[in-house]
């Protein structure tokens, strides 16, 4: 589990039971499709590389208001810790299923030591989706390293990018940011390069106070500019770049003052503030409804199945910068389990 103030920028922490690995499906908000473009590059003096559109964006991605990518505004559906969770909760799967919302998929290729179960999920899924993180947090892992995972990676995603051509697949999803550069000098150098970049960051630790980790809302803003800058740096071009966990704090159970409605509204809506700023381009909170964290990082209430503060600090963000043209009614049941309640994410969604 990583605890990173800029200050302590590689320092990360791991429990037995605490954040625990996404095994199924990180859900992104939105909303068309798009038609993806490869291009080869060919060089007798460097080793084919697959080169991604660097200037495209990702499946179903818009861009809003003020430049505002459509896909900071995700959440993640991870290992459930307990039987009422959002796969089994109807009320949760209506706001945020796929199916239901109208959302993209963002697969995460967790298990990449078991290259058979990796290709069975891509074959399976086909275009239903077309997003696919390559493993999660390898420098955070007891089942491989940074090194086994770049071999993985040279090695698995050249073959999923047959079975899949429409698919993007991004990488390395590091707790650590700093193993961005490490995996950027060595796909260089392999010619396997990914379609985006992904890292997590969870700037409070345990010594934080709520006033002093408020006050750590500008690092997503600063990490992602340092990640960027290597990617031009590294590979010279751009790519997108998304922090596809976040929240305030990945303790389990995180620290007490994030259940403050106002310090989570406030939390939440800086660190979006500082994602926008930096021009990120996708983004996942963690998360919607597992219990991760012991519930303390859920933005779904499990107990009534009704959103949390953070849910609606999400929407209004999404409610600001949706374009009119694209907006839909999002009515939200204040008491009752309504059929028609709505996530963060399904206010984005496509319904129209």
């Amino acid at each position: 589990m990583k605890h990173t103030p800029l200050s302590s920028l590689s320092q990360f922490i791991s429990s037995a039971h605490s954040k625990p690995r996404i095994y199924t499906v990180l859900l992104i908000v939105l909303i068309s499709s798009f038609l993806l473009v490869f291009a080869i590059s060919h060089a007798n003096s460097h080793p084919q590389q697959y080169m991604p559109e660097s200037l495209s964006l990702l499946p179903g991605q818009q861009i809003w208001k003020n430049g505002v990518s459509s896909y900071l505004f995700g959440t993640n559906d991870t290992q459930e810790w307990v039987a009422n969770n959002v796969e089994t909760n109807p009320n949760v799967q209506h706001a945020l299923t796929v199916e239901n919302s109208g959302m993209n998929c963002l697969g995460v290729l967790e298990s990449v030591y078991d290259p058979a179960f990796v290709k069975h999920v891509v074959a399976y899924a086909g275009n239903r989706c077309n997003l696919y993180e390559f493993g999660n947090e390898p420098d955070n892992s007891s089942q491989l390293n940074m090194q086994e995972y770049i071999q993985d990676w040279n090695n698995l995603v050249p073959q999923l990018r047959k079975m899949n051509p429409h698919a993007k697949f991004i990488g390395p999803a590091v707790a650590d940011y700093t193993q961005v550069r490490f995996f950027l000098d060595n796909v260089k150098a392999s010619g396997v390069l990914p379609d985006a970049i992904s890292f997590h960051w969870y700037p409070c630790g345990g010594s934080d106070t709520a006033s002093s980790c408020l006050a750590k809302t500008s690092t997503f803003e600063q990490v992602t500019t340092q990640v960027k800058q290597w990617v031009q740096n590294v590979l010279g071009q751009n790519l997108p770049v998304g922090i596809t966990e976040w929240n305030y704090n990945a303790d389990n159970p995180p620290a007490s003052y994030g259940q403050d409605p106002m310090f989570i509204t406030q939390f939440s809506i800086s660190a979006l503030d500082s994602m926008i700023r930096s021009g990120l381009d996708f983004a996942n909170q963690f998360d919607a409804a597992s219990d991760a964290g012991s519930g303390g990082l859920d933005m779904f209430d499990l107990t009534t199945g009704q959103p949390k503060p953070q849910y609606y600090a999400i929407k209004g963000l999404i409610d600001r910068y949706m374009p009119a043209s694209l907006s839909s009614p999002t009515t939200i049941a204040p008491a009752s389990l309504s059929p028609q309640l709505t996530s963060a994410a399904k206010s984005a969604a496509s319904r129209y």
